[in-house]
């Protein structure tokens, strides 16, 4: 069943000032209903049969008004006196410089004894193919509001295919972006585990671990895009495959975090320092003798934000003669997150990083 016109109208009751939009982007619900006339008693007639419907009308007096609400209005009534050759060439130019989206509906109110056969041929010229209904004076309310009623619902789907076509173009422009940063992130790993140290096939299998990690935080990031990820999930990603996690709690590594979503970029950073944190402590630390423990946090304290890896019960450890990748990796990684290097002790009782700063770059909300 159609709706009536009045209930359409509801939705236009508030239409956004043509001057100084705002922030908000206009839709069938808020933009405005452009009424330009020649003379204020037929705009205040036009303005006052559209309120009985619920309808608020904008009266303009001028092209150089007209032709500025051309992209933000829900559809323009002009009466056939306000277009004069200057008028109906300068609202061409506005049409035809419309984006693509756009096709403003134009009512014309012409008067009874006029030819509208020849009213249409002469606006042809200047308006092309515009979405033009004409209309004979004098107009009912009721007419005027079906009328103005389904230019409004056209408009609607304009505003609709817009608002897909700038989510479109958004969606590439973010895809192109995190395209970039994959590649880039894949390129520095692939030259700092050429510099490493070791044989051609450790550095190769070091450097598919580094590419399986990265590939599950990106599935991770994408099954989870609605709800967010969680530190202490993506800790449980990268550390289940190397069987150190237990089950039920009885793991050698004790993970904490907030309950509350990271950011994407922050996600990505932080899996692949911990995807290095425990390849080092599975060589040389904690991790590698059956008694070792890792302890690792991320806690969330007002704007601030600490991350916590701490070593215990494995064998001595020493400070290393050279950073190789993995150190070089967090150290860059966790300054460009925190903004401040991490501390890091070769103690006694275990290797231990600690790094704090804003926990904006970090979580959400």
């Amino acid at each position: 069943m159609s709706e009536a016109p009045g209930n359409a109208a509801e939705r236009a009751r508030t239409p956004t000032p043509i001057a100084g939009l705002g922030p908000r982007r206009p839709d069938a619900a808020t933009a405005p209903i452009v009424v330009w006339t020649a003379r204020s008693s037929d705009a205040k007639v036009m303005i006052d049969a559209l309120g009985e419907g619920g309808m608020e009308g904008r009266a303009v007096s001028s092209v150089a008004e007209v032709t500025r609400a051309i992209e933000e209005a829900g559809c323009v009534v002009v009466t056939q006196e306000a277009l004069d050759a200057r008028g109906i060439d300068a609202l061409g130019r506005a049409l035809v410089d419309q984006p693509a989206w756009s096709e403003m509906p134009i009512l014309v109110l012409a008067d009874r004894v006029a030819d509208v056969f020849r009213l249409r041929a002469e606006l042809e010229p200047s308006w092309g193919e515009a979405q033009v209904t004409f209309l004979t004076r004098p107009v009912a309310p009721l007419v005027l509001m079906t009328a103005v009623h389904a230019a409004l619902t056209a408009r609607m789907r304009q505003f609709l295919l817009r608002d897909k076509f700038e989510q479109e173009t958004e969606l590439r422009r973010e895809l192109n972006h995190r395209v970039k940063n994959i590649l880039v992130t894949v390129q520095a790993m692939a030259k700092m585990t050429e510099r490493s140290a070791g044989s051609d096939d450790d550095r190769f299998a070091a450097f598919q671990s580094r590419l399986a990690a990265l590939a599950s935080v990106h599935a991770m990031l994408f099954d989870a895009r609605d709800e967010g990820t969680r530190f202490g999930a993506v800790a449980h990603l990268i550390m289940q495959p190397f069987g150190v996690m237990g089950s039920e709690g009885g793991g050698r590594v004790a993970i904490r975090g907030p309950d509350r979503p990271m950011r994407p970029e922050a996600v990505k950073t932080l899996a692949l320092v911990v995807q290095e944190l425990v390849t080092n402590a599975l060589k040389y630390g904690a991790l590698s003798n059956e008694e070792g423990r890792v302890e690792l946090r991320l806690e969330r304290d007002g704007d601030r934000a600490r991350l916590l890896w701490r070593e215990s019960r494995g064998p001595p450890v020493a400070e290393p003669d050279r950073k190789g990748y993995g150190t070089r990796y967090i150290a860059t990684a966790l300054m460009g997150l925190f903004g401040v290097a991490p501390t890091v002790s070769y103690a006694t009782e275990g290797f231990r990083l600690e790094v704090e700063g804003p926990s904006e770059p970090l979580l959400d909300g």
